[in-house]
């Protein structure tokens, strides 16, 4: 592979007071931060003739440096493969640009569709390569980058099948995990050792076929618990397209758990964004064709649905989120774009970008409509992109803008939103965004108002547990709680909180705590074993993992009630509110 470090690149910078006031907005809680800054990289046609942008990912390092990463196809036919490289750019937290590098091959069509970084701030950028005007198959692509920009190794597959590469994350110990396509058939699923140049395992998963045209929707990440995620559009019987969700065993990538999801809005649903928060819970948002709203969602590890979230534009235009980013605190952002075609993959014409964030909890607090060329002969744009500074204080977006009638088709843009939290330390803090209070001293006030209903408390646990699952103390682990497991249990302890709305205690650094509600309403896992659920029934512990049931019999023998139930559930299992009792 071939290093180019000069690269001609006309770089602007520009300073925001405010963001771009378009209307066409989805409400949120607050008003959405000013933009501090936006600068953009175009690329000069007559080094890569009839070229534009394709994609944009962006990654941020430890320091707080952005990398943008972008195809530029060119030489462009009637009909692919073309020619075309990879365009990686790195800016500093400020918006200047550090350094900009083509990486190319002679001959060989890249296409970037995804990135990830390691400890080490290492860029791994994963997609696809074809021989240009050959007849063979595009296979997978892996690249690996230093820091300063140097390219330190490529492995691509042998051209053996149609196979494309469009996530991946990085494990402590090195491996990369990715996910991606067979074309047409299924799921391409593996964990490429660096140290050998090979897959140490790699799986492909049929379902049902993919819809045509949706393959980028397939979206994977890795938690810290040894479980690797992905999530496919699986074809039903009737010809509609779902959301599928995969659990696999990171070690060998064995099927450990599968569900089907309908989020009910258009005839194709895609999920263009995908990862696993700090407390191990699977966050998603997914695209629909044609369709003038998306959807957020939240699982926890079992891949019970927990909440999900629409959000579409006041004026009811197309909305295409494209990408997905967690920050330090839980918070939630997705960029994309509204307006202009209605497909994933368009070019944006006559289309805004936005960007979106939400809690932990699955409320939007803001909807940002903007529009970052200020150009005349700019005809619209796409926020592909979009990630967190390590301190979680700034929230970056990447995207191309499209022009008419110049020689710059397609140029990048970077831009940050400002700080959220103040520069200086203060005995009393008010977050910006998150709406987080901190007090160095002790807080007095005539009423407290929460938005959640519990009180709950940090308590050691023996195993991972989820919200809403059931915990009963550890007779093993004295001082520790885990999971229920047996019917009418009297070691009942309480039930994991959603989202409390009073915590006690402090989370200790390297011991496994969970927050066990103590009082108040909160949402518990629930099973049919003791018969159908009402609301008032009263709830004891089930023989299903976590899973509470209703209490059988009029004299059940000794057991400890966990609450009573304020929903009904007819189904095998589910998740119902319940008003706790206390112990």
């Amino acid at each position: 592979m071939r290093l180019l470090t000069e690269v001609v690149l006309s770089v602007v910078v520009c300073l925001f007071v405010g963001s771009c006031g378009i209307s066409a907005a989805a409400q949120g809680t607050i008003d959405p931060p000013l933009i501090s800054w936006t600068s953009y990289s175009r690329w000069d046609r007559e080094t890569y003739p009839e070229s534009w942008l394709e994609h944009s990912y962006l990654e941020v390092d430890s320091l707080g440096s952005l990398y943008a990463v972008g195809s530029i196809p060119f030489d462009l036919g009637t009909s692919p493969p073309w020619e075309a490289v990879t365009l990686i750019t790195k800016w500093s937290s400020t918006g200047d640009l550090l350094w900009s590098n083509v990486h190319e091959e002679p001959d060989i069509y890249h296409n970037p569709f995804g990135t990830t970084m390691d400890t080490n701030d290492n860029l791994y950028v994963v997609g696809s390569n074809n021989p240009a005007g050959g007849n063979a198959w595009p296979d997978w692509l892996i690249s690996k980058i230093s820091p300063s920009g140097e390219h330190i190794v490529s492995y691509a597959g042998d051209d053996s099948a149609w196979r494309e590469l469009y996530s991946a994350d990085v494990a402590t110990d090195g491996s990369l995990y990715a996910c991606g396509t067979v074309w047409n058939d299924g799921v391409l699923v593996g964990r490429f050792d660096f140290s050998s140049g090979t897959f140490d395992w790699l799986n492909e998963y049929f379902v049902s076929p993919l819809t045509p045209n949706q393959e980028s929707g397939i979206k994977g990440t890795l938690d810290q618990e040894g479980h690797y995620f992905f999530a496919k559009n699986v074809n039903t019987a009737d010809g509609k397209a779902v959301t599928g969700v995969y659990r696999l065993d990171a070690s060998d990538g064995a099927v450990e758990s599968f569900r089907l999801f309908d989020f009910g809005v258009g005839a194709v649903e895609t999920v263009t964004g995908l990862d696993v928060d700090k407390d191990g819970r699977l966050i998603g948002v997914v695209w629909f064709l044609n369709a003038t709203n998306a959807k957020l969602f939240k699982l926890d590890r079992d891949l019970n649905l927990l909440w999900s979230l629409p959000f579409e534009t006041t004026d009811h235009s197309s909305i295409c989120p494209r990408d997905l980013a967690l920050s330090g605190d839980n918070r939630i952002y997705v960029s994309g774009r509204m307006g202009g075609t209605t497909t994933w993959w368009g070019s944006g014409d006559e289309a805004h970008m936005f960007t979106l964030c939400a809690t932990s909890a699955g409320n939007l607090l803001w909807f940002d409509v903007f529009d970052p060329g200020g150009d005349t002969e700019q005809e619209g744009g796409v926020a592909d992109g979009v990630a967190c500074a390590p301190d979680s204080t700034q929230t970056f977006v990447v995207g191309s803008l499209s022009y008419s009638g110049t020689d710059w088709i397609r140029s990048m843009f970077v831009l940050a939103y400002e700080k959220t939290v103040a520069d200086t330390p203060a005995a009393f803090r008010v977050e910006s965004l998150s709406g987080d209070v901190d007090a160095d001293g002790a807080v007095h006030a005539s009423s407290f108002a929460t938005a959640s209903a519990d009180i709950a408390e940090w308590h050691c646990v023996s195993e991972p547990v989820d919200p809403g699952d059931v915990l009963v103390h550890n007779t093993l682990h004295p001082g520790c709680l885990c999971r229920s497991g047996e019917a009418q249990s009297p070691l009942v302890a309480g039930v994991v909180s959603t989202e409390p709305g009073v915590i006690l205690g402090e989370r200790t650094e390297g011991e496994c705590r969970a927050l066990m509600a103590l009082k108040g309403i909160v949402p518990v896992k629930v099973t049919n074993e003791g018969g159908p659920i009402l609301p008032g029934d009263l709830l004891v512990s089930s023989s299903t993992p976590g899973h509470a049931m209703r209490r059988v019999g009029p004299d059940p023998g000794p057991c400890a009630l966990i609450g009573k139930a304020l929903e009904p559930m007819t189904q095998e299992t589910g998740v119902v509110l319940v008003l706790l009792t206390a112990h």
